[in-house]
Formats: structure tokens, sequence, C-alpha cells
């Protein structure tokens, strides 16, 4: 209960102040083209599950070691052209 409290308090003061949730919003939103590639890789070796528990390994990108998932799909929507599914 107390979390749907902090949710309706939130969303509140983020309709209170006129213009916030509009200065908040990038003014591109990223290409997702590559993020969702990176997926389907992710579906294809394994499942994204798996990744999300054990990391990505970096052999896929030509490097070592393994990177927490939520570092590799970052990294998809910043820097696209470390991937070789993503290089158009």
């Amino acid at each position: 209960m107390f979390r749907k409290l902090l949710i309706a308090l939130s969303a509140a003061a983020v309709l209170a102040v006129p213009g916030t949730a509009a200065a908040a919003k990038p003014a591109s939103a990223p290409d997702t083209d590559c993020l969702r590639a990176g997926i389907a890789v992710l579906q294809a070796n394994g499942g994204v599950s798996y990744f999300a528990q054990n990391g990505v390994p970096l052999s896929l990108i030509g490097g070592e070691g393994t990177a927490p998932l939520a570092t590799v799909f970052k990294l998809h929507l910043t820097q696209p052209g470390l991937f070789p599914w993503c290089s158009a």
C-alpha cells in the first residue's frame, strides 16, 4: 500500500509542475534498432534471462570477460558501432 501511495504522490508531483515531463524528455530518442538486434543475438545464444543472470560474454564482440546485461543494453543505445550486428 505504501508503494502505491508513493507512486501516486510521484505522479501528482510531476503533473503539478507544468512542463516538467516535457523538459525531462530528451530532444531525440535513441535509435532502438541496434538494441533489438542485440536482444535477438542473445535469444539465439541461450536466452535473455540466461544472460541477465550470468552476464554477457564480451567475446560476442571480440572482447574478454563478461559485462552485466544492463551495461550491454546501454552500450547498444550509446555506442552501437561496438556491435557487428548494428553496423549498417
